[in-house]
């Protein structure tokens, strides 16, 4: 579950979904049955791993790189 709350974390309720929503995607990041409150850095770190998320899968997409996957 994200949390966002009103004025602190937006003014407009599609901020505050979209806050929300930032919140709820760390959540889920950490683990089952948890929640997070919105802070500033969670949407910056959204931002960062769906945009590195993005050019790794057009790079592959292109031919213009790939992915090796290796054991731990």
């Amino acid at each position: 579950m994200g949390i966002s709350l009103y004025p602190d974390d937006g003014n407009t309720p599609e901020v505050l979904i979209q806050h929300a929503d930032a919140a709820m995607y760390r959540a889920k990041h950490e683990g089952r049955n948890t929640y997070r409150l919105y802070q500033a850095d969670i949407d910056r770190k959204a931002r960062d791993q769906l945009s590195m998320e993005t050019a790794l899968r057009n790079a592959v997409e292109t031919g213009k790189g790939y992915i090796w996957l290796t054991s731990r």
